[in-house]
């Protein structure tokens, strides 16, 4: 973190003053005492000298490299460092291979190029005029003759600032191409260049972040460079330019260009018609362009609608806003209001409307599947789709009653002949030592590593805590971490990652210390300036919610008992129960809710793979139980069941200095302590 400050001080870490030139071998070498200390990787060189002091490898381990190309050194050990972003702000320039020729006292049996000898002096005819003519201009001497003989092919490299990325091409000096630059979309655009020899030399980008348009291109004739500016949509450093495809051809048919396009600037699509939408294209008013719509969006205009607040959105709300003058739309799980980008969709606002008030991710997909909405629509967003079932316990509505696991338990008091011996009940409650423990409420603590390929987020609670987790996907950049610990509070946060991610996630608990890990694989492998964004807060005595799940696998194990396999409906949540606590699974049968509470078993005590997001239960089918005949029937397997979030007070620390515990069973009723199982065999403080 030092490092990055330091970087984002302004200070000059290259020693160029903020000037990329090319750099020669030669001059590398010249750069190698710890004082003044540069390295090349890849072809790019770096000025170290400020690196050194924060390698945690050590100075001389860096000073290895001192002075020359490290490429072969550096992917020994930091292969998958991506290095182009930790050293930005020491990039001095490329390397360049080249070589100085001195004429004055060549060495060496191998006689210099033909071209570098001085031409042969021609004696014209007497009578020939002294005029310069355009003959002359046009034709070139032996010299240029024979340094046309090296064909050019241009070298690619790139730079970036903050608000700004730029693609080089080094051609060749006085190379004078023509170049095209097309845009395909805000991620994708293509670059031309037609050299000498008529010969097309074509790249494809697509860029790692979004791009605005139009670009800048900048050319130097001199020295052959050709510069093509883009500005970013959003500012910040990006880890690699994205990925590039190069090919050329030689002796290439002249292409048209349609002089008259449409009047309307369709946002993302491809100048050409034969390679870009399909869809049609609608005027636009004058106005209404790509441009105009994020100067729209920069104004502080509130086009979501809600005041800056996000929440979740009902179907049943979704469907309310399906007017032009009020339109919203769900993609992929998160909720815009249309109702200001509808006079600037370049498809027209009929074919806008297609999605109001619903669920458009398939309608989407099937024109503008590449097209980064959550940028351009970001100012419109409302908030995440939910399938939520509310109930309102005071008054309820209709003829089914909800389901009874939402009533509070009723207290019972014992007799007062209850034995004092050591119980269930009394490992369930806490001692004084527990109880005073307790007093100090749990707060989560938040950290986060990388690697290159995957992301961890991890969470500090307290030794033996054992809370409930559920993490909820909003979208490949937003998601949702619920903590529930003793005391009935919750601990929510909403993550929004800087790069995508990868769903499912893998949650990995160290009960013993408290720690809770939520690993997700990368979209794109690379290393990140930093995690995202989190918000957080907590809320005490909340209110149970359900999430719909589905039966997607049923297992025999017995004659009338079955493991069963619970798939999330939108398979994007994934729900982790602590030892000792239960759920409560609810479905509508014959017009009323039957509930009835089930532990959820270890995915390894059950004989399938059971994917992360599924929750396992072991249920056992009573002859006149409505509830468990309904969840283990063969055909249909059972749908639409609400589920609740994990509920219980087992209290795991009681368990902490006990070596020899007896726990009774019959029958189903080892369903709760297959876990506790786990967990006492594992644990390594007091083993078994």
């Amino acid at each position: 973190m030092d490092w990055i400050r330091l970087g984002n001080s302004g200070a000059d870490l290259a020693g160029t003053g903020g000037r990329v030139r090319p750099v020669s071998h030669a001059e590398l070498a010249e750069h190698n005492k710890p004082g003044d200390m540069w390295m090349a990787i890849r072809g790019k060189v770096y000025n170290m000298t400020s690196y050194l002091d924060f390698h945690p490898g050590g100075v001389d381990e860096l000073m290895r490299g001192a002075g020359k190309d490290a490429t072969s050194l550096f992917d020994e050990v930091h292969a998958w460092v991506n290095y182009e972003s930790l050293l930005a702000k020491c990039f001095v320039g490329p390397l360049r291979n080249t070589t100085v020729l001195n004429l004055g006292s060549p060495k060496g049996t191998m006689p210099p190029p033909a071209f570098l000898k001085p031409p042969t002096p021609v004696t014209p005819p007497a009578d020939t005029p002294k005029t310069a003519s355009a003959v002359s201009i046009m034709s070139s001497s032996s010299e240029d003759s024979a340094a046309k003989t090296l064909p050019v092919v241009p070298r690619f490299d790139w730079i970036q600032k903050t608000a700004e990325v730029s693609f080089i091409f080094y051609t060749r000096a006085l190379c004078n191409p023509a170049v095209i630059v097309e845009l395909v979309n805000n991620l994708e655009f293509n670059v031309r260049f037609f050299l000498e020899g008529n010969v097309l030399h074509r790249y494809r980008f697509q860029a790692s972040n979004n791009l605005q348009w139009p670009c800048t291109v900048r050319q130097s004739l001199e020295t052959g460079k050709v510069e093509i500016v883009f500005n970013k949509l959003l500012p910040g450093l990006w880890t690699n330019y994205g990925t590039m495809e190069y090919d050329q051809k030689e002796n290439y048919e002249l292409e048209l260009n349609d002089p008259n396009p449409p009047t309307g600037c369709d946002d993302f699509a491809h100048p050409n018609t034969n390679l870009g939408n399909p869809r049609n294209k609608t005027a636009l008013k004058p106005g209404h362009s790509l441009m105009d719509w994020i100067r729209l969006g920069n104004s502080g205009a509130d086009l979501a609608g809600t005041g800056g607040r996000v929440r979740p959105v009902s179907h049943a709300e979704l469907a309310e806003h399906n007017k032009p003058g009020d339109m919203w739309m769900a993609i992929r799980g998160k909720v815009y209001n249309m109702t200001s980008y509808l006079d600037f969709h370049p498809g027209g606002v009929d074919e806008l409307m297609r999605g109001a008030g619903k669920d458009a991710t398939s309608l989407f997909d099937e024109v503008h599947a590449w097209v980064n909405y959550e940028s351009l629509l970001a100012k419109c967003f409302v908030g995440p789709l939910r399938n939520t079932t509310v109930l309102n316990l005071g008054s309820p509505k209709g003829t089914m009653p909800p389901p009874a696991f939402l009533k509070p338990p009723t207290p019972v008091t014992p007799p007062a002949d209850t034995p004092k011996t050591a119980s269930a009940v009394s490992i369930m409650s806490s001692s004084s030592e527990d109880s005073a423990a307790k007093t100090l409420p749990v707060v989560p603590r938040f950290d986060w590593i990388q690697k290159t390929a995957e992301v961890s987020f991890i969470f500090y609670t307290r030794a033996l805590c054992n809370p409930a987790v559920i993490v909820e996907l909003v979208n490949n950049l937003e998601f949702n971490v619920r903590f529930f610990l003793e005391g009935n509070v919750l601990h929510r946060y909403r993550f929004q990652a800087s790069n995508n991610l990868q769903w499912p996630c893998t949650v990995r608990q160290s009960l013993e210390t408290g720690k809770v890990e939520i690993v997700f694989n990368k979209l794109l492998p690379g290393l990140w300036t930093n995690y995202g964004t989190m918000e957080y807060d907590q809320k005490e005595n909340y209110e149970l919610e359900l999430n719909e799940y589905d039966v997607a696998t049923r297992i025999e194990i017995t004659h009338d008992s079955c493991v069963l396999l619970l798939r999330p409906k939108n398979n994007s949540i994934l729900q982790l129960t602590p030892i000792g606590h239960h759920i409560s699974v609810s479905a509508p049968i014959e017009g009323e809710f039957v509930t009835r509470s089930y532990t959820p078993v270890p995915a390894n005590a059950v004989p399938t793979d059971c994917p992360p997001t599924f929750i396992p239960l072991l249920v056992k089918t009573y002859p006149h139980g409505a509830l468990s005949r309904h969840l283990t029937r063969p055909v249909p397997l059972a749908t639409s069941l609400q589920l609740s979030q994990p509920s219980g007070n087992f209290a795991l620390a009681k368990l902490k200095h006990h070596n020899r515990i007896a726990l009774l069973a019959a029958g189903s009723g080892i369903t709760p302590m297959l876990a506790l199982l786990n967990y006492l065999l594992e644990r390594t403080s007091n083993r078994m």
